[in-house]
């Protein structure tokens, strides 16, 4: 589950992310940062894999955090 993989990873702080890096939010939901303010994530079933705006991801979503593997 994604607070599974929250668990497993090195704390990073928003403002040092980068490309690769896992990013979390509070609706269970977890997301891959590409760089430049950029998630690649699974949106939902309908509107499949897409890449968004990481802070319209956390209005939306909330934010739990990110990790680095």
């Amino acid at each position: 589950t994604a607070i599974q993989q929250y668990a497993a990873t090195m704390r990073v702080a928003r403002s040092a992310l980068e490309a690769g890096d896992l990013v979390f939010f509070n609706a269970h939901h977890v997301g891959i940062y590409i760089g430049g303010g950029q998630v690649l994530h699974a949106a939902t079933p309908a509107l499949g894999v897409r890449i968004d705006d990481l802070a319209s991801m956390i209005a939306y979503n909330g934010y739990l955090g990110a990790g680095r593997l």
